[in-house]
């Protein structure tokens, strides 16, 4: 990946953490995650991420084709977005890592995350640690 692609991923991650940041309950992620094909690295930590904001991500997971890793520690993500999250595992062919530690997925957001696995054959890596 050449300078040019790096400081393009840099940009991205920073716009969607702005808005996020400022609590904005739009699609931002998946409209950016479709228009910038090159992106393989997302940094949304310590982002809130209410239910329609993981609802985006998911639905840009779905159809995108370059995304390798996401980071989504410290994260209010809960039960509902794991579900929402887990859906969109398993038609992703790309995501190989993924940091769900520091989140509040419960026992059922846990669940739902592991049948996912038993169809994505990309995914190498998921981080719960201290996740409740």
């Amino acid at each position: 990946m050449n300078n040019d692609e790096k400081s393009l991923q840099t940009a991205i991650t920073e716009i969607l953490g702005q808005v996020l940041a400022q609590g904005e309950k739009t699609a931002a992620i998946q409209k950016a995650l479709e228009a910038h094909s090159t992106v393989q690295t997302l940094n949304l930590w310590q982002k809130r991420m209410g239910d329609a904001d993981t609802a985006a991500l998911a639905d840009a997971l779905k159809v995108n084709k370059t995304l390798q890793r996401i980071d989504l520690s410290n994260t209010q993500l809960g039960a509902e977005g794991a579900r929402v999250l887990a859906n969109a595992l398993k038609v992703n062919k790309t995501l190989q890592r993924i940091d769900l530690s520091n989140t509040q997925l419960g026992a059922e957001g846990a669940r739902v995350l592991a049948n996912a696995l038993k169809v994505n054959k990309t995914l190498q890596r998921i981080d719960l640690s201290n996740t409740q």
